[in-house]
């Protein structure tokens, strides 16, 4: 297998693993559906580098895995790339900080600081941070109906 055909399996590897359609990917990307297809089918033999650093991180893997360079496929792993996950979480406290209030800002660090919770965290780090927001509502709400806590403003 060349080199080309082994970055077009793992590419076709990855876009399937993500669940994402091409369509979904077309938008987060700005990649055309049509490409997107051309890259994954092998049709097209010639990946620019800068399609790769773009669907990598979306597609939650790294460049250099899709490159064929590492065995490790996990783009926001803690031990591969710190400084991506630090940076992701001061994006979304300055955001929880700014937009929503203190109290979602210690939710947000105490799922962080669950163990537990880990693998959850992994996956939100590709979110946005409205969308960070958004998932704190929804678990602090569970936390409300489960636990029967009252809202302090009530």
């Amino acid at each position: 297998m060349s080199d080309i055909d082994k970055i077009i399996s793992r590419l076709n590897s990855a876009i399937i693993n993500s669940g994402y359609s091409y369509a979904e990917l077309e938008k987060k990307s700005g990649i055309s559906k049509s490409a997107l297809q051309r890259y994954a089918t092998g049709k097209t033999k010639k990946i620019p580098l800068e399609v790769i650093d773009n669907l990598a991180p979306i597609l939650d893997v790294s460049p250099a895995f899709l490159m064929g360079w590492e065995s490790d496929k996990h783009f926001n792993n803690l031990e591969n790339n710190p400084d991506a996950i630090k940076n992701e979480y001061d994006q979304n406290i300055k955001y929880l900080m700014e937009h929503e209030g203190r109290h979602l800002v210690d939710l947000y660090k105490d799922l962080i600081n669950n163990e537990s919770l880990i693998l959850l965290m992994d996956k939100a780090a590709k979110l946005k941070p409205a969308d960070v927001a958004n998932l704190i509502r929804i678990a602090d709400a569970f936390e409300k109906e489960v636990f029967g806590e009252e809202d302090e403003s009530e």
